[in-house]
């Protein structure tokens, strides 16, 4: 049986977003409201934090990756390299802008449609870490045809790809957030798919009973009996308490991401400031007999037990 895809829903935004910079706009058409960008465009971006390090990352994804990493890399001896880029492989050389001009010393690692991140044919130049030199690297990539990938695009591609599916790609970003050991065990657990099979097998159990359903009701003159009723009660009585439980879950587990926020709050010299300090585990408020020496508004992130506050 064919299964259902879930649907997307672009929500409108009166932004337009370029790399960081977010430029006001006002959409002139509903069609203008929401800009398609075509997914057969080969994307590129910087996937390490920007700033300035010892090593940095620019990833390209798309039909067009592989040529256009012909175009821009040489080898160490100088020369283009024409043969095949072979999967899972690691490629050293130098990278070259318009008119041969050297950019970067880079290690190119080829990781071929389908098996990738996104699904797609996918590039990951490892640079060193200068802005200049990043950003020399994506104008010489995007010269070649390539354009600036949208934020999230990349696990976007691997969504529509079928690599991932929508719990998995939210768990990407839970991953990336994470602030304690806990939060990332859970991340990891949603991303190896263990929910997904949970929801899948529900999905899978309540469609096929669809269809047995459908054919009593289209063969209902051929007195065939298709349906074991009370079967059929126990198992919509066993999905109603397990999709009850995923329910109950969800609402213990939003806090669980987002994280729970305490005030502590009290009248003057009760001690708030001493307690605060105490808890953080450091002198972060002042702490006297005067009254009213703290006044400002104090936060601070704090982790217990895998719990974040």
């Amino acid at each position: 049986m064919k299964k259902r895809c879930p649907l997307l829903i672009l929500r409108e935004s009166g932004f337009h977003f370029s790399c960081d910079v977010i430029i006001p706009y006002e959409p002139k058409s509903s069609l203008e409201a929401y800009p398609m960008l075509r997914i057969d465009q080969t994307i590129a971006a910087l996937s390490t934090p920007p700033g300035e390090s010892g090593m940095a990352i620019v990833r390209m994804s798309g039909d067009e990756a592989l040529h256009i990493l012909s175009k821009i890399f040489r080898s160490k001896s100088g020369g283009s390299y024409s043969g095949e880029w072979e999967h899972r492989r690691i490629y050293h050389g130098m990278l070259v802008g318009a008119g041969e001009e050297p950019v970067d010393e880079v290690m190119c690692a080829i990781m071929r449609a389908p098996e990738s991140y996104t699904g797609e044919d996918t590039v990951e130049v490892t640079c060193h870490g200068g802005p200049l030199i990043i950003e020399k690297i994506l104008d010489t990539i995007l010269a070649r045809g390539a354009r600036v990938a949208e934020p999230g695009e990349f696990t976007k591609r691997a969504f529509l790809n079928g690599k991932l599916d929508l719990i998995q790609a939210e768990a990407v970003c839970d991953l990336i957030h994470a602030k304690s050991e806990l939060q990332r065990k859970v991340a990891n657990e949603q991303l190896a798919g263990n929910l997904s099979k949970r929801i899948q097998r529900l999905a899978d159990e309540t469609l096929e009973l669809l269809g047995l359903v459908e054919a009593n009701i289209d063969f209902i003159e051929e007195d065939i009996d298709t349906i074991d009723v009370p079967a059929a009660v126990e198992l919509l009585e066993r999905q109603r308490r397990a999709i009850g439980e995923l329910l109950e879950r969800a609402s213990l587990g939003r806090p669980f991401r987002e994280g729970y926020k305490v005030v502590i709050a009290g009248p003057v010299n009760a001690g708030k400031s001493s307690l605060f300090n105490w808890v953080v585990g450091e002198q972060r408020a002042i702490v006297t007999e005067i009254p009213g020496t703290t006044r400002d508004v104090l936060r601070e992130p704090l982790v217990i037990e895998g719990l974040v506050f």
